[in-house]
């Protein structure tokens, strides 16, 4: 479904493959829905001089029809993916703060 690691790209972000353990990642099946639209959402992220600031939500609506999203999920879709946002941004500051010290 999604294309391999492009290592060349992901370094502009300071990221290795050493930031990505071998160990697989479990997804429980209730869980899949709000992960693929995480991942679809992977090129929609807004950012300015200080880096990423959340996702361009405007384009969900398109998200949600090309994976088929079931129109009675979607707001439990929606605020998973604010939490996976949340928590994606936190990591991203993390990294940051530690490659300027």
């Amino acid at each position: 479904m999604f294309d391999p690691p492009d290592w060349a790209a992901r370094a502009a972000w300071d990221l290795t493959p050493e930031d990505f353990p071998d160990e697989e990642l479990g997804i429980w099946p209730e869980n899949w829905m709000t992960v693929s639209v995480f991942c679809a959402m992977r090129t929609q992220w807004r950012a300015g001089m200080n880096g990423a600031y959340g996702l361009d939500l405007g384009v969900l609506p398109e998200i949600w029809r090309r994976l088929k999203v079931p129109s009675n999920e979607r707001d439990e879709i929606f605020e998973h993916l604010l939490l996976m946002e949340g928590m994606a941004l936190q990591q991203m500051q993390a990294q940051k703060n530690k490659a300027s010290q």
